[in-house]
């Protein structure tokens, strides 16, 4: 084809035939953009909270300042610009309600009033909430009269309904409108300070509640779709040379992009991919996702805007057609409205891989890894070689499409990844043997046995990772394939988890507990005194009444198990899974070890399983019948009394709960997650009780195990008690320790660190004990069961895996 000289203005030609996708393309969806406006207005109000929270004095002081600096204007100019401001707020309302009828935006309208008063109402709680301190200056100033009404109005709830409105018009109607609602807010907001009657602080969570509250509405409603539609197109093209006669949708898995297939005038068919800002956000977000997630994966910095993203895709695509790779040929590049560009490559008659009918030989296999080997020859890394990418003609010729992610001078390891990557996509094709043989062929075993530090699902691409969890074990068998064709005979698989979700909630409730933990101690006086006075005979019993509970944890084990074990080994067992715990949240380490010690000994795994579950759930039983029995001899005994909560901290534990609770009822994934194991593991052990059932001395020995882990537990703490001199009586301490490890160890982090302290010291001090011998008490208690077994624990894991009882 000969290309049509391109003109600023061109020729008017026919309009094309557009063949409409079906089904047709929605005209609202989640957007990217406002999933990055979330994540960026999150970690706003998350600043601003931690701020306000955590250096009161130093925010009251910089408010002050702020207060003092603008107070010097003269009072009439005070008042014109809160009257300014007043006046602002109202027409700006009122336009914005006229504008949006006049244009029949009902929806925009929806979001915009939803979007607000949320934010209205949540500034208003958070205002309560915080209960700050003002500066002096402030009061004074909020309480002038103005034009319209006090100049309390608009207050930082105001601001923050019209941060909501702002963002919401922002995504309906493009950035334009946006910077100036945007504009206007930002007006009412610096009225606000220069007359003293807002503080930064609160404008800046005025700010970040509305945008993290629109971008909610706007998940939940959805956005109009911005992307470039097939007149605008038709027009880029005309003026790129390309006039299309007709263009359509294409049905691929375009990732990060929208595709057409064009053809021309003269009847050249094109394919041409449209990149706009939604899919830059897209990537942007994806790409902070993996910096946080993973490492070592040699993810470059993103580009610095659209268009260097796509120079640096056409690039990387012309130098891969010119060293011989199979890929379509880049005519052009060219912008493209509303806010996008587009790339025009000749369209080529392949099927995609994982799309095709037709098995996958050993020759075209081959050829797949010939390719890999030009582009490894010029130090290009696709980084996407999954089987969508992956096409092939009528002459069973390779073909490789999508430059997105593209390296030149690629590292070594981005080149391993390569292979990885590929080998982990024909394997579930056609399988490790003949996968791992077409590489070794063409590659070589060194090049082959150089990825397998990076044969791991964190480093495959979303579709392969879940392909292959399809197929159990079929990545081991890779691997092992890998292993016994290059002569590998160690490994040592690349580190790529950066953090964990598990991490995160441990280490937000360790902060949690310490916010509430550290008060307490503060408060407490004498410390190094009481610990020098302490009687270390009460602290011994402490001491060895923790590892008395583990004869309790055996006993329970021993009875689990349908093949008789001994009772020295099952206590081993026991100190070994409490230093797991140590290390894993909930618990779930120690099970995971006496299940693994069960199919050990000869029990099968169903029923090792079952047995744990029913162990578990028999120590629940046993422990809330042991609280409610000791809260009923406390009750007669004590005068309990509730401590006075602060209302910050309950006001954010209500929310929290609320939250979570929702979450995990109205979320699809939080139910799958949470309430689908849980439910399985309850039918397990209501089945694995009914069988048990017929052996009642194995019930009764689970019991009474549970029942030892209890009681040695509690007169732990009543021990911890006396070596400080408490006058709490044992009913109190045994109902605080009931009470208290029950809340405390529902905290996610290792051994309810931090949350079962503060339980603790919570409960002992409701019962009627003295804070000064609460805390020591519960740090010496915690000391003795949490602290000092670690070492044990460790050396009785170590024995069990040497000896291969594990």
């Amino acid at each position: 084809m000969t290309k049509v000289p391109g003109t600023t203005a061109p020729a008017a030609v026919p309009s094309p035939e557009v063949v409409e996708p079906h089904p047709p393309s929605p005209r609202y969806e989640r957007s990217p953009v406002v999933l990055l406006h979330l994540v960026a207005a999150g970690v706003v109000v998350l600043a601003g909270l931690l701020v306000a929270i955590l250096v009161p004095d130093a925010v009251l002081g910089l408010e002050s300042d702020v207060l003092s600096l603008f107070s010097r204007l003269p009072g009439r100019a005070e008042r014109a610009v809160i009257g300014l401001a007043q006046y602002i707020t109202l027409l700006s309302l009122a336009v914005t309600v006229v504008v949006l009828v006049a244009v029949r935006g009902w929806r925009a309208l929806l979001a915009a009033a939803v979007a607000s008063l949320a934010a209205f109402g949540a500034m208003s709680l958070a205002d309560a909430a915080l209960d700050r301190a003002t500066p002096p200056g402030f009061l004074v100033a909020v309480s002038v009269p103005s034009w319209i009404t006090s100049s309390a109005f608009p207050d930082s709830p105001w601001v923050a309904g019209g941060a909501a409105v702002a963002t919401v018009l922002s995504a309906y109607y493009g950035r334009r409108w946006g910077r100036v609602v945007w504009g206007t807010v930002g007006v009412l907001a610096g009225f606000r300070l220069i007359t003293g009657a807002d503080v930064p602080v609160d404008l800046v969570l005025a700010f970040g509640i509305g945008s993290f509250l629109a971008a909610l509405t706007l998940l939940a409603l959805g956005t109009p779709v911005r992307r470039s539609s097939a007149a605008q197109v038709t027009i880029a093209l005309a003026r790129s040379g390309y006039p299309a006669a007709r263009l359509g949708r294409a049905a691929l898995d375009a990732r990060g992009s929208c595709p057409w297939l064009v053809t021309t005038l003269d009847g050249t068919q094109l394919f041409v991919k449209v990149v706009g800002q939604d899919q830059r956000d897209a990537s942007l977000l994806f790409r902070m996702y993996r910096f946080l997630r993973l490492k070592n994966v040699g993810d470059e910095r993103p580009f610095s805007s659209l268009r260097r993203a796509v120079e640096h895709e056409a690039l990387v695509s012309l130098k891969a057609h010119d060293i011989g790779v199979n890929t379509p040929h880049l005519r052009s590049v060219a912008t493209v409205e509303p806010d996008g560009i587009l790339l025009v490559e000749d369209a080529i008659e392949v099927t995609s891989l994982d799309q095709s009918q037709d098995a996958l030989g050993d020759p075209l296999l081959r050829s797949i890894w010939g390719q890999v080997a030009l582009l490894r020859g010029d130090r290009i890394a696709h980084r996407d070689l999954r089987c969508a990418n992956l096409f092939v003609d009528g002459r069973d010729e390779p073909w490789i499409i999508d430059f997105g992610f593209s390296e030149l001078a690629a590292s070594d390891r981005l080149l391993q990844a390569d292979v990885a990557e590929l080998l982990a996509a024909t394997t579930e094709e056609v399988g490790p043997t003949r996968a791992v043989g077409a590489a070794v062929d063409v590659l070589g075993p060194d090049a082959v046995g150089d990825c397998l530090p990076m044969l791991q699902p964190l480093a495959f691409s979303a579709l392969t990772r879940k392909a292959l969890a399809k197929r159990k074990g079929l990545l081991g068998e890779l691997q092992n394939e890998v292993r016994t064709r290059t002569g590998v005979s160690e490994v040592a698989y690349e580190a790529l988890r950066r953090i964990r979700a598990r991490t995160v909630l441990t280490l937000a409730c360790c902060l949690l507990s310490l916010y509430v933990l550290i008060p307490e101690l503060a408060e407490v006086e004498g410390m190094p005194a009481q610990l020098r006075n302490a009687d270390w005979w009460w602290i011994a019993a402490a001491i060895a009444l923790s590892f008395t509970s583990y004869i309790g944890a055996g006993l329970s084990l021993m009875s689990a198990s349908t093949i008789r074990v001994a009772m020295q080994e099952t206590y081993v067992v026991s100190l070994g899974g409490s230093f797991v715990n140590r290390i894993t949240p909930a618990g779930m380490g120690g099970l995971g070890i006496n299940i693994r010690f069960l199919q050990k000994t000869g029990n099968e795994t169903a029923a090792a399983v079952s047995a744990v579950g029913v162990n578990g759930v028999l120590g629940v039983v046993v422990h809330m019948s042991l609280t409610a029995l000791f809260l009923l001899w406390a009750g007669r005994e004590s005068n309990f009394h509730l401590p006075s909560v602060p209302k910050r901290p309950l006001l954010i534990g209500l929310a929290i709960l609320v939250v979570g609770v929702g979450a995990v009822f109205l979320v699809p994934w939080c139910r799958r997650t949470v309430l689908g194991p849980l439910t399985r593991i309850l039918r397990q052990a209501w089945l694995g009780i009914a069988s048990i059932a017929r052996r009642p001395s194995r019930l009764v020995g689970m019991v009474c195990g549970g029942l030892i882990v209890s009681l040695t537990s509690l007169v732990g703490l009543y021990a911890g008690v006396q070596a400080f001199g408490g006058d709490l009586g044992f009913a109190a301490v045994g109902a605080s320790y009931l009470a208290g490890s029950a809340v405390g160890q529902a905290a996610p982090t290792p051994g309810g660190l931090g949350a079962v302290e503060a339980a603790l010291i919570a409960a002992l001090v409701a019962f009627g004990l003295n804070k000064e011998d609460a805390v020591p008490a519960v740090l010496t208690f915690r000391l003795a069961t949490f602290w000092v077994p670690i070492l044990p624990g460790w050396l009785a894991f170590e024995s069990l895996t040497r000896s291969g009882k594990l």
